[in-house]
């Protein structure tokens, strides 16, 4: 599990490490939802995904990432929202990484 440093800002793209796949992810505030990008190198995994609470980012198995991307909400059950995300005490939502076959931490099981 490794969790995924971001910023309390509508709009942000950014380069990550995930299990030696050199990705780039862009989040993005539109109409009340925050949304997702993701590419492995030149390869687009996802395009325009609806980030929620607890569910996996990439809504299928992709042939060019392997593992998942959560967004948890450490004070309750709502879908992220851009003014919450931050790296550390200050956030209300987190972004993590799980390695394929890796369990969801307790605590941040329903």
């Amino acid at each position: 599990m490794q969790q995924i440093n971001i910023s309390a800002i509508p709009a942000q793209t950014f380069n990550v490490v995930l299990n030696e796949q050199y990705c780039t992810i862009s989040l993005y505030w539109r109409q009340e939802r925050l949304y997702a990008q993701q590419a492995v190198g030149a390869d687009v995994v996802c395009q325009g995904a609806v980030c929620q609470n607890r569910a996996d980012i990439l809504q299928s198995k992709s042939r060019y990432f392997a593992g998942t991307l959560h967004f948890f909400d450490l004070a309750g059950d709502a879908p992220p929202h851009w003014e919450g995300l931050h790296t550390g005490a200050d956030g209300r939502f987190m972004l993590l990484y799980l390695e394929d076959g890796e369990e969801m931490p307790e605590l941040l099981r329903y």
